[in-house]
């Protein structure tokens, strides 16, 4: 925003105090006001920017949390299939041990 001097009102009028500036001060102070009023909407203009700009990064980091936990749940599931199947073969070994072991005391027995 460039810098203006502005006039400073005359006397004690009773009127407003665009009637006491000659018209050439008048103007000036209605084209300060309106940059002024430009540059806050410019400056509105900007915040809306950046709030979208951060709505969209907030949008996108909730996506890769969802997905990061998304491809924990998958592995969590696989684990546990993982878990579950040595869980199985461990079952069978044991039992296949206890059978091995229940033949060889048969086995001493007839001896």
């Amino acid at each position: 925003m460039k810098s203006v001097n502005l006039p400073t009102p005359k006397g004690n009028s009773k009127g407003g105090f665009l009637d006491n500036l000659s018209f050439s001060d008048a103007l000036k102070v209605i084209t300060a006001s309106k940059d002024l009023i430009s540059t806050a909407i410019n400056a509105q203009k900007e915040i809306v920017k950046e709030q979208e700009k951060t709505r969209q990064v907030e949008t996108q980091a909730n996506q890769e949390m969802i997905a990061s936990a998304n491809r924990l749940v998958e592995k969590l599931a696989e684990y546990e299939r993982d878990m579950i199947a040595f869980n199985n073969t461990h079952e069978q070994e044991m039992l296949r041990l206890s059978n091995e072991h229940e033949k060889d005391m048969k086995l001493l027995e007839m001896v």
